[in-house]
């Protein structure tokens, strides 16, 4: 991970035009839109396009931008939020530039074992169904489950990471997913009917951030044991 970008770098980054997905975080239902980068400035970030909401200015914008060199996630405060005099571009969004921008090579592949246990939330059962995670990463998960699913299947996980610095829990963490594989039960030493392969699907930034901490501080956790 590389924890700061230099301006020039988000300049070479963060072209115009190019397409990021921004959560504006602090309304009743959140939701993650994909905006058009304008340029970047000393002090500015400034994108554009169709907002689902209207957000006013202070709101923490968390930022997500994917391309072959990795995931670049930062967050940002919007200045002001004004109709463009283009109809086609949408709304501006001028925010503050950042001055933290992770860098993160293939993260959905950084996966540990665990033993978490969570509910699944399905459309064909009448109540959540209690399921284990047996392995983790910040793109999908490894899940044991009595019941029967099919691949395509979509899901809800519901499951809490626990606090290290605490044996509270956080809060509990809803996240969409979909069935992509079956493996075989003999291949795994535990004692559900089933495990499935779990992708993700549209994981916001606060749950990917959470996911990811809590495997490192695992991976962490694990070298001091060994």
């Amino acid at each position: 991970m590389k924890d700061e970008l230099t301006l020039s770098e988000l300049v070479h980054t963060f072209k115009t035009g190019t397409v990021i997905k921004v959560e504006f975080v602090g309304h009743n239902q959140p939701s993650t839109d994909e905006l058009h980068v304008q340029r970047v400035e000393k002090d500015l970030f400034i994108c554009s396009g169709l907002s689902s909401t209207v957000p006013h200015p202070g709101t923490l914008c968390n930022i997500q931008f994917s391309d072959l060199n990795g995931r670049y996630v930062f967050s940002c405060n919007l200045i002001v939020s004004e109709q463009a005099t283009d109809n086609r571009i949408g709304r501006l969004f001028v925010m503050s530039t950042p001055k933290k921008v992770n860098h993160v090579e293939l993260r959905d592949k950084f996966r540990l074992e665990v033993l978490l246990p969570a509910e699944i939330n399905y459309s064909k059962f009448k109540s959540l169904v209690s399921c284990q995670i047996v392995n983790l990463s910040a793109g999908g998960c490894l899940l044991g489950v009595n019941q029967l699913f099919y691949v395509s299947d979509e899901v809800e996980l519901w499951f809490r990471l626990p606090l290290s610095s605490a044996l509270e829990m956080a809060d509990t963490r809803r996240i969409r997913g979909e069935v992509v594989r079956w493996v075989d039960p003999e291949t795994v030493e535990l004692h559900w009917e089933n495990y499935y392969g779990i992708s993700f699907l549209e994981l916001k930034h606060s749950d990917e951030e959470a996911i990811y901490r809590y495997l490192q501080e695992i991976k962490r956790s694990r070298q001091l044991d060994w």
